[in-house]
């Protein structure tokens, strides 16, 4: 790939992200800001936006703020929740890259059965 072809893509993908944002945007009930007057590119979003999006626990998404770095908390004990990293986070979570069944790792079925 050359140099425009490459720039062709960023265009398109940029326009993809935007797309998806205020799609998602407007499921949640939230107006999104046109991306020409959006101060940040990235939206944060509160814990019960967050577990709307991911379908999980208000604990979950603290947890993988803490651990994945998705979020942050406030001085005032709230949670801010990246929408782009919780996004990417479940875009890989759901190709198999995080593996997170709550804070326990996996352990091979076959050490609960006795050999006969």
């Amino acid at each position: 790939m050359n140099r425009a072809d490459l720039l062709a893509a960023l265009a398109s993908a940029r326009a993809t992200v935007s797309a998806l944002e205020q799609a998602l945007a407007e499921l949640d009930g939230v107006t999104a800001i046109p991306p020409a007057r959006r101060p940040d590119p990235d939206i944060y979003v509160d814990t019960s936006v967050a577990m709307k999006m991911a379908k999980v626990s208000h604990s979950t998404i603290t947890r993988w703020s803490r651990r994945y770095g998705i979020g942050h908390q406030l001085p005032s004990r709230q949670w801010r929740v990246s929408r782009r990293a919780l996004l990417a986070f479940l875009e890989a979570r759901d190709r198999g890259e995080i593996d997170e069944i709550g804070d326990v790792p996996r352990v091979p079925m076959a050490t609960f059965f006795d050999e006969a």
